[in-house]
């Protein structure tokens, strides 16, 4: 299905993207973490407080991006699955096959989830960006 594949092309465009928009602050995380190294005289506590401190922001960038993502996922599925209650609901006994009536009804139902969805993938990654701007506000 194109609109299907429309989907997996514009995910895959933005993360790109979002991806690219992170390795500067990928970029400040080692550089504070090299810090770390400067003291010679930091214990081993101090040290890895320091690496946590650094790690902190894209850490927390991560697991928000994660979880943003498998939401979005969860949705679409469940968007695909409501299309194919629907069309089971009007499935009876003695139908060997699925009729092409419902074939086309459940074909033009994921055909609309495909085409929400992708349209509301550059509502989820500027909400992305905004948890990448919001946790590196304040990097080291």
């Amino acid at each position: 299905m194109a609109e299907v594949n429309d989907l997996e092309k514009a995910f895959e465009q933005n993360y790109l993207q979002f991806e690219r928009g992170i390795r500067q602050h990928q970029r400040s995380e080692f550089a504070c973490c090299i810090k770390c190294t400067d003291d010679p005289n930091s214990s081993a506590d101090e040290y890895n407080q320091c690496l946590q401190r650094c790690k902190a922001p894209l850490t927390a960038v991560s697991e928000a991006v994660q979880q943003e993502i498998t939401r979005f996922q969860e949705r679409y599925m469940r968007c695909a699955r409501d299309c194919e209650d629907k069309v089971r609901d009007r499935i009876t006994p003695d139908m060997k096959s699925l009729p092409k009536e419902l074939e086309d009804e459940l074909t033009s139902c994921a055909t609309q989830c495909s085409k929400q969805y992708t349209s509301l993938v550059p509502q989820l990654f500027k909400k992305l960006d905004d948890y990448v701007k919001e946790a590196t506000k304040h990097e080291l």
